[in-house]
């Protein structure tokens, strides 16, 4: 019981993770899911779908507990190692949001043409009143 209400928890931090990484209003994060759009859906899923396995594998080792001992331990060894494994890889992806979203902040966004075409206008105001 104990092993799936870890897994139960571990399945809200990934979907926090998986929604904070889509959610993301960084320029290189939204490059990063335009070029990779369809790697990282199978990865979320992948994820998602396994944690909620690990979610259910200990319920059904409870039930053959009393007939097949070695399987239910077995199982329930299986569902910790995978949801360590995906759980793990969840958190490399909110640590990699998260350096994205750093670096997008420190690098800043582009200049566009509106934003020059600002700047020229400002200095040609302040030039006619000096």
């Amino acid at each position: 019981m104990a092993l799936s209400t870890l897994s139960g928890l571990a399945m809200a931090a990934v979907t926090f993770i998986c929604s904070m990484s889509y959610q993301s209003e960084s320029r290189y994060m939204r490059i990063a899911h335009e070029r990779y759009h369809d790697e990282l859906s199978r990865n979320w899923v992948s994820i998602i779908a396994w944690t909620t396995v690990t979610a259910v594998l200990p319920l059904i080792s409870l039930c053959l507990w009393s007939s097949h001992q070695g399987v239910s331990t077995a199982i329930s060894i299986y569902a910790l190692v995978m949801m360590a494994a995906k759980l793990g890889r969840s958190i490399h992806w909110m640590k990699y949001t998260l350096f994205i979203q750093k670096a997008s902040m420190t690098i800043g966004e582009p200049f566009t043409d509106k934003d020059m075409q600002k700047v020229f206008q400002r200095h040609e105001s302040n030039s006619k009143t000096l």
